[in-house]
């Protein structure tokens, strides 16, 4: 996976990648800081997974290959959305901003 291997290279984090049938385990089970997910995932899974991450307190990037998902995200308001194929710097500058603006104020 691409964002796998940008992220592994430029940031001292772990991976955990879920495949549509397992995600929603994976995730209550994880507890991840940043979700990076394919809006088409999303988009047929209905907006209840959002509210999921959410409440979780996930930070959120969609990554989408159509325009008509590009057309759909900004529904979502405030969730940083990178186009595939990655660009390095795109999808690294979108995980930094998303894990600031959830990191918790002191």
């Amino acid at each position: 996976m691409e964002a796998e291997r940008i992220l592994v290279e430029a940031m001292a984090c772990s991976i955990r990648i879920a495949m549509p049938h397992d995600y929603a385990a994976a995730i209550e089970e994880n507890r991840p800081d940043l979700i990076v997910i394919d809006a088409g995932v999303v988009e047929s899974g209905g907006l209840d997974a959002v509210d999921s991450f959410q409440q979780l307190g996930s930070a959120l990037i969609f990554t989408t290959l159509t325009r008509h998902s590009m057309d759909w995200l900004p529904t979502f308001n405030g969730f940083a959305t990178v186009p595939k194929p990655f660009v390095d710097e795109e999808l690294l500058s979108a995980v930094r901003a998303a894990l600031a603006a959830a990191a918790p104020e002191v």
